[in-house]
């Protein structure tokens, strides 16, 4: 490992908690201004509930109706495309603060901080494959008492990258 590398490690393994809250930062910051930037439409499920927001029901027929009111709460607050993905990355950001909050006292700090991103890397991949291979690449970097011989034995034996 370079040593360049180093101090940042250090700095992550000092405060965990701080490194989360970049990390966080940075991911809402990442998903709120892409889809902004580069999509000249709403999404199709974003429009769905623009138009079940209006209605203000206590029940609709896909959902329960807190999603549907909350994105008509920003609709009528900011009415701008950048202020629905930001309320998307709010949401992402609470269930990821919520994992690492759970993993603290099961895993130690930096363990927790593993934790929400082996979620962040399932949720981004949609396939089996995908998923499998980015849990396995986070967890091998976080055990470094793992050899990657012994992985890529275990990986070999499979069809999928499962790493138990």
């Amino acid at each position: 490992m370079a040593a360049s590398n180093l101090p940042l490690l250090h700095r992550i393994a000092a405060s965990p908690a701080r490194a989360m809250a970049v990390l966080l930062g940075l991911h809402a910051a990442v998903w709120t201004a892409l889809p902004t930037l580069l999509y000249p439409n709403l999404p199709l499920d974003l429009i769905e509930a623009l138009v079940y927001g209006r209605e203000w029901q206590l029940g609709y027929d896909k959902l329960p109706p807190l999603p549907w009111w909350l994105v008509q709460i920003v609709f009528m607050t900011v009415g701008h495309d950048f202020a629905y993905y930001l309320l998307a990355q709010l949401a992402v950001v609470a269930a990821l603060s919520a994992v690492f909050a759970l993993a603290r006292p099961l895993a130690g700090p930096l363990g927790a901080l593993a934790a929400p991103l082996e979620r962040t890397a399932a949720i981004s991949t949609s396939d089996r494959a995908g998923q499998s291979l980015a849990s396995f690449i986070i967890r091998l970097a976080c055990d470094p008492r793992d050899g990657l011989g012994m992985a890529t034995a275990r990986a070999s034996s499979r069809r999928y990258f499962h790493y138990t």
